[in-house]
């Protein structure tokens, strides 16, 4: 089972090619173990945001790690793919601050030219990061990662999880599929109000209530620069 993961990651890495994607550049076979020779991307989110920053400079930098990882998603999207774990530690940084998507080991082709994937009924992702049909092992389509994107605009916000007060994995489940979308005021009062309505949105427990599209979330977070820049 690992080895077909493991295979599969190689073959959809290898068909695929965008700028902020962790570049794939061989597989092979040694000493009895498989391996992948990846783009070599140092950094994660959370390292940046442990220097001490403004919010002002956070909400921006946090909305510029997702404009970013809406280009690659808007382009594996239309690739067939959809990733299904999204995450902070999945979304490295160059050392000019450039956003690389990494870690294809659960991504899946859809089925079809319709956006629906097959149902294998296994629970996949990371639990903090799951979408309500992830979590109860239904059929995932693009709003999928959109739902995962907005829990990971929340961490990226507030520097914690999305519902990480839960006591077990199987209580954060159940907060994806039952309690309302995480508000990051509760956690920094002064986050304005337009980045919890994204995260709302986003994270929408019904997929057809989300964002339908990369462009309509990535609309709401220009104009949220916008009046940020407007600002006094």
């Amino acid at each position: 089972t690992h080895r077909k993961l493991f295979l599969r990651e190689a073959s959809l890495m290898g068909n695929l090619n965008h700028p902020r994607l962790v570049q794939f550049h061989e597989m092979g076979f040694a000493d009895g173990l498989l391996y992948l020779v990846m783009e070599y991307v140092p950094h994660e989110p959370y390292q940046a945001l442990s220097r001490p920053m403004t919010l002002r400079k956070r909400i921006r930098f946090a909305c510029g790690i997702l404009s970013q990882t809406l280009d690659v998603l808007e382009y594996i999207h239309s690739e067939g793919v959809i990733h299904r774990d999204i995450k902070p530690a999945n979304l490295l940084l160059t050392d000019d601050g450039s956003v690389k998507v990494s870690d294809f080991g659960l991504a899946k082709r859809v089925q079809s030219q319709t956006m629906q994937l097959t149902q294998d009924g296994h629970v996949v992702g990371t639990p903090y990061y799951m979408s309500p049909e992830q979590c109860e092992a239904r059929p995932v389509d693009v709003r999928s990662d959109i739902y995962s994107l907005g829990a990971t605009y929340y961490s990226l916000l507030t520097g914690h999880n999305p519902y990480e007060e839960s006591g077990s994995v199987v209580q954060v489940m159940y907060a994806h599929c039952n309690a309302a979308p995480p508000d990051p005021r509760e956690v920094r009062a002064n986050v304005p109000a337009a980045c919890a309505q994204i995260i709302e949105r986003a994270m929408a427990k019904k997929p057809e209530q989300r964002y339908q599209s990369m462009d309509e979330m990535r609309s709401d977070l220009e104009a949220l620069l916008a009046a940020m820049s407007g600002a006094n």
